[in-house]
């Protein structure tokens, strides 16, 4: 019987791999026109509800890409009181699949990817709908995502302003 072998990617390791922003959002808008031209597969995500219980959820995601040849599940817990105890509010774990066999290639923390990839969207979203003037950003949220959208936004956008509370920065 073959041995099944997988990469593990910490958090450190996965943040010394992440392209620049501009790299990024090139990479991100290309998977979003794979996905409008069919190559790519997304069920609905899921959800485990334990707002009840723990105040807090999981949001399950699979997903597919013919170009990468790579099947994906990404859980990802979100807790926004998690502030308490030093952690961010969404942590998330990719596993990556060989879709021919079923077989794990990788396991990674995702959670930076998560925020990177959720602020790529919102940047390349910008791109093709704001206005060609508009350079000052507003933002209302702490969460982890915030640092992704500014992030992209500014690099989209090329942003001279970053609105916060009533006040620029």
């Amino acid at each position: 019987m073959a041995n099944v072998e997988f990469l593990f990617l910490d958090r450190p390791t996965v943040e010394a791999l992440l392209p620049d922003t501009p790299q990024l959002l090139k990479i991100i808008e290309s998977g979003l026109e794979a996905h409008g031209r069919g190559e790519v597969v997304l069920p609905p995500k899921g959800h485990l509800d334990l707002d009840r219980i723990h105040n807090g959820h999981f949001n399950i995601l699979a997903g597919y890409t013919a170009s990468a040849k790579m099947a994906g599940v990404k859980v990802i817990g979100d807790y926004v009181e998690n502030y308490r105890v030093g952690m961010p509010s969404e942590i998330a774990l990719l596993t990556l699949y060989d879709p021919a066999t079923g077989a794990p290639r990788a396991l990674l923390d995702a959670t930076v990817l998560t925020w990177l990839r959720t602020g790529a969207v919102t940047g390349i979203g910008a791109s093709h709908l704001a206005r060609e003037d508009s350079r000052i950003v507003g933002h209302i949220g702490a969460r982890g995502t915030v640092f992704g959208n500014l992030a992209a936004l500014a690099s989209a956008r090329q942003a001279e302003r970053i609105g916060e509370g009533g006040r620029y920065h």
